[in-house]
């Protein structure tokens, strides 16, 4: 519920004021709390399409909590078929398909990191720096 009440209040002020400092700087957000938010880029899978007839990127603000929580802004974190992360140089570093595993490995990185969340038609994309 904590964290429910604090995306909300992310969300409220980011509609009202536009996206955080944390969100709009260009390096990833550095974290070494329990708690991690980041901003995630949309990229649709349109292997069919030509690449002019592709949307723009929609982003949406992601919490991951040491606690057990994934919560994307306008998704449920069931819809989520495989979580990823990769390394700085784009290297494959874990896929796991449950939420507890993606959270006890993210939480045990050094450095900076790709998270990949996969859901049936589309991945959503974001870096964060682990500093714990």
């Amino acid at each position: 519920m904590k964290s429910i009440v604090k995306l909300s209040v992310i969300l409220l002020m980011w509609s009202l004021c536009g996206p955080p400092l944390l969100m709009v700087a260009q390096d990833a957000p550095s974290v070494d709390s329990e708690e991690i938010i980041i901003n995630l880029t949309e990229e649709p899978q349109l292997p069919d399409s030509p690449r002019r007839n592709r949307l723009p990127a929609h982003q949406f603000f992601c919490l991951i909590s040491k606690s057990g929580a994934v919560i994307i802004s306008g998704f449920d974190s069931d819809s989520i078929t495989s979580f990823e992360i990769y390394d700085s140089n784009g290297n494959p570093l874990v896929t796991v398909e449950d939420e507890a595993s993606f959270i006890e490995f993210l939480f045990s990185m050094h450095g900076e990191v790709r998270i990949v969340l996969r859901l049936s038609n589309l991945s959503l994309t974001g870096w964060v720096e682990i500093c714990s």
